[in-house]
């Protein structure tokens, strides 16, 4: 492929197996949203759509929300990088394959300097290759299609669908240690705020 084809008709094409009618079903979808989209009439489709056709397809659908350009290029290198890490089931996979990829995708994923059709070159591979840990659909991915969600929200629910069951009650219980300790902060401000306001009230 040359540069500029790195593009959501382009990976929803390569991956789709059966009919675009079945695609639709699955995903919930008409046959001609999908039919354009696959055309390269729209080359924007809403979070929503983008993460309803990757559920159907059993897959991350990050890449898909990257090409569309639905998420900033500082993430998605950050993103992919993530998924780049030695350990990830992604790393392993491609290290085998051609340890050079590996080096040279993580330098891109680094580089807040690269070409954003690089950048998109890896989101596309990691879409169209063999789903892994880390580029299959997990059921916290749905989040990312509901409403306007923000880097941080993003980050956690990538990092969530990759822990085992275990990690994932040690993570629920971390999160509502954080939760107690922000509502302690919060009635401590409250607390702080009142004494600092209560002298003016009495005075008035």
């Amino acid at each position: 492929m040359i540069d500029g084809e790195w593009t959501v008709a382009t990976a929803l094409r390569k991956v789709r197996g059966g009919s675009m009618r079945e695609l639709a079903a699955e995903a919930g979808l008409s046959t001609a949203q999908i039919s354009r989209i696959e055309s390269g009439q729209v080359t924007r489709p809403t979070p929503a759509t983008l993460v309803a056709l990757a559920r159907a397809l059993w897959l991350n659908p990050m890449p898909l929300l990257i090409l569309a350009g639905h998420i900033p290029d500082d993430e998605a290198r950050g993103w992919i990088k993530n998924v780049l890490e030695p350990g990830t089931e992604v790393f392993r996979d491609w290290n085998g394959d051609n340890p050079l990829s590996v080096i040279a995708a993580r330098r891109t994923a680094e580089d807040e300097n690269a070409p954003r059709e690089e950048v998109h070159k890896l989101a596309f591979d990691l879409f169209v290759g063999e789903p892994m840990v880390e580029t299959e659909w997990d059921s916290s991915m749905a989040l990312l299609g509901v409403g306007e969600t923000d880097r941080a929200q993003r980050r956690l629910i990538n990092l969530f669908a990759q822990l085992t069951a275990e990690r994932r009650e040690r993570m629920l219980a971390d999160l509502e240690d954080q939760v107690t300790l922000s509502r302690i902060e919060m009635h401590r401000d409250a607390d702080e705020f009142l004494e600092r306001r209560l002298p003016g009230i009495a005075e008035a």
